[in-house]
């Protein structure tokens, strides 16, 4: 399915469980009418949803430049994710999953997703997420963070917070920094990512730019 934002999903109320296969939903600007942000080619969040549970495959952001979340953008409450998460893509922020709000929890498998001219090939945080337990392949970013991007340069919540991560990330890539994680500062507001657990392999940042793994200018507890 199409739509500017939410192509599948569109909330800004409460959602108990949302449970499914999401394949191939896109976002776009449409004719004359140019809307200023396009997010969540399957799923955009304003409101409360309780758990997502499924399958989150080819869904795409079209080729607006502003913000992302090539399957899901919240900018509210999710209480849990847990799906596998393959081949989305947005051309800036988040080929995956764009959070601005609070997850409590993530799960699952991120593999081919891709942040085509920004950072966070799969999930872009600029507020809260408390665990994070996933592996991680073959996600790709044009600029920071092939896999995971914590961070926002305005903080308008304060410090972006990662609590814990858990999993394995194989074959990440950025065009700058961050292979697999980038987190990071701004002033004297970093990033915070609390613990990191699992095994890092073949990882790469772009040439000249550094931490193949992990950069973090922010905070690393």
């Amino acid at each position: 399915s199409e739509s500017d934002s939410g192509g599948a999903i569109y909330n800004e109320g409460k959602i108990g469980t949302i449970s499914g296969e999401f394949l191939d939903n896109y976002t776009k600007e449409r004719g004359w009418y140019k809307v200023p942000n396009i997010l969540g080619a399957a799923i955009y969040n304003n409101g409360t949803i309780n758990s997502i549970t499924g399958t989150f495959k080819n869904n795409s952001l079209g080729p607006t430049k502003y913000y992302g979340g090539g399957a899901i953008y919240n900018k509210d409450t999710i209480g849990s994710i847990s799906a596998d998460f393959i081949s989305n893509s947005a051309r800036e922020k988040g080929g995956a999953i764009y959070n601005y709000g609070k997850i409590p929890s993530i799960s699952g498998t991120f593999e081919g997703n891709k942040s085509r001219y920004s950072f966070g090939g799969a999930i872009w945080n600029s507020h809260k997420i408390d665990s994070l337990t996933a592996d991680f392949k073959y996600n790709e970013s044009h600029n920071s963070g092939g896999a995971i991007y914590n961070g926002d340069a305005r903080m308008e919540f304060g410090s972006p917070e990662i609590k814990s991560i858990t999993g394995n990330f194989t074959g990440n890539t950025a065009g700058a920094s961050g292979g697999a994680i980038y987190n990071a500062g701004s002033g004297g507001n970093g990033a915070e990512l609390t613990a990191i657990t699992g095994n890092f392999t073949n990882n790469s940042s772009g040439s000249g730019f550094e931490g193949g793994a992990i950069f973090s200018e922010g905070y690393l507890k």
